[in-house]
């Protein structure tokens, strides 16, 4: 396109049939690969978190595996209750943390490859004993505090939850990680 445009030519192409090729060739470039956090790699980020006294942050990084969010979309911008006050059809609600024993449902607005929203359903995994890793407990822990429900979960920032967890790699010898 940018050649024909610099030569003032016409393509001779319908626009929407350019867009489809144009579409078809972008799937056949060599993706870069992207490293993941491992569970093992997890188990390391979350000890070192709670060793140097990070406890929300390790339970950031529990939920992030245990509910398979997308870290920047999905979990860092999570509500308790992103409806309180609005209207149904407002866009600002983007979440909703629903509590019914023994489980714990994540209402989310939208979701890539679901434009109408999404639940997200786990489980508690406590037994007899507690589970530090239950996501059901983890939230009741993260949510209990909270005054204003359409407030973000999290007392940090993205850019600080993202300078932690790459100082967090680096210390710990994990490399080229990010959040996907």
């Amino acid at each position: 396109r940018f050649g024909f445009r610099l030569l003032n030519r016409e393509l001779g192409l319908p626009q929407a049939a350019l867009q489809q090729l144009l579409r078809g060739m972008s799937k056949c470039r060599p993706r870069r690969e992207m490293p993941r956090l491992r569970s093992p790699e997890v188990q390391r980020l979350v000890s070192r978190c709670l060793n140097i006294g990070r406890v929300t942050l390790a339970r950031f990084f529990i939920l992030a595996r245990n509910l398979l969010a997308r870290v920047m979309d999905e979990l860092m911008p999570l509500q308790l209750d992103g409806r309180s006050g609005l209207l149904a059809d407002s866009t600002t609600l983007h979440s909703q943390i629903l509590f019914s024993y023994p489980e714990v449902t994540v209402v989310l607005r939208t979701r890539k490859n679901a434009p109408n929203g999404a639940k997200i359903v786990r489980r508690c995994s406590c037994g007899s004993a507690r589970d530090p890793l239950c996501t059901c407990c983890i939230f009741r822990e993260q949510t209990r505090d909270i005054t204003d429900p359409r407030q973000c979960i999290w007392p940090f920032s993205r850019s600080q939850a993202t300078s932690w967890f790459k100082a967090l790699c680096s210390a710990l010898g994990l490399q080229n990680l990010g959040w996907r």
